[in-house]
């Protein structure tokens, strides 16, 4: 992740797209790894200077690029041309023009469906650059669009709160991912949350090293209230006592309703006026 920080200073070369996909290749490891990225950040001084193979769609205008003479006319149509450094260019006509700049494609064709106006498919030959980066394409839009269905974010002026639940997002749906792959079963999101969730604020509470102080004397009623205010649920008990929020209104009334944080029997309709 590149987190921008306003417009750099000092020593700055390349466009913007070009400096973003270098600085986050300096993170890579490994090397077997093929790079993908859409025309925003495509050029061909980028391709050029990458370590890595990579794909991506390009405009037409761009510093470099070559220059097709050529007009397309028919639907699946395609011209290549080489740049002097070896990196490819492809041009196709799809429902409209598409280019493609790869330097780890040859020039040769693949046979893609296409739907037509009428709802009927119908093959034609692609160029094997383009067949490959639709196959991928997507990925990043995808996984914005999977951490924000469920979006824990809090509106607040500070910017690396933000960020902290993107990422948090961003971790939890790709633990999903995992999750499912090696259970072998598709899982709602939803359901994966949900015990992840729980599960992290009973670690966190358990955990906790601070504790929360307790007066030496009778414990206020608003203390009592809003401590663990999830806690407390009314339980059903084998004997019947006296209701605590019935005899403070000298009132003779027995339940076998109990709260289960408050340690007190209450009737049901005390339960609620008591907590408040």
């Amino acid at each position: 992740m590149n987190i921008y920080s306003g417009k750099e200073t000092g020593g700055v070369q390349g466009t913007l797209g070009e400096r973003v996909v270098s600085k986050l290749t300096e993170t890579i490891r490994g090397k077997d790894v093929m790079l993908a990225f859409d025309r925003f950040f495509t050029s061909v001084h980028l391709m050029e200077t990458l370590k890595f193979p990579a794909v991506g769609t390009c405009i037409k205008t761009r510093k470099d690029v070559p220059n097709f003479t050529t007009k397309l006319s028919k639907r699946g149509e395609a011209e290549f041309l080489v740049t002097k450094n070896g990196t490819m260019c492809a041009r196709w006509l799809d429902s409209k023009e598409v280019m493609m700049l790869s330097k780890c494609h040859e020039a040769k064709y693949a046979k893609v469906n296409r739907t037509m106006r009428d709802g009927s498919k119908e093959e034609f030959e692609c160029p094997v650059a383009i067949e490959f980066y639709n196959k991928i394409m997507g990925g990043v839009d995808l996984a914005d669009q999977m951490a924000n269905v469920y979006e824990s974010d809090r509106k607040s002026c500070k910017w690396w709160k933000k960020v902290f639940f993107r990422l948090l997002m961003s971790a939890v749906v790709n633990s999903w991912i995992v999750y499912c792959e090696l259970k072998h079963r598709k899982t709602p999101l939803l359901d994966f949350i949900v015990p992840l969730a729980e599960a992290l604020m009973a670690s966190g509470k358990l955990n906790t090293q601070y504790q929360r102080r307790r007066g030496t004397g009778r414990p206020s009623k608003t203390s009592r209230s809003l401590l663990n205010v999830g806690d407390h649920l009314p339980v059903t008990t084998k004997t019947r006592r006296r209701c605590r929020k019935c005899a403070q209104q000298m009132k003779e009334s027995r339940t076998k309703i109990m709260c289960t944080m408050c340690n007190i029997p209450l009737c049901i309709d005390c339960f609620k006026p008591y907590h408040e």
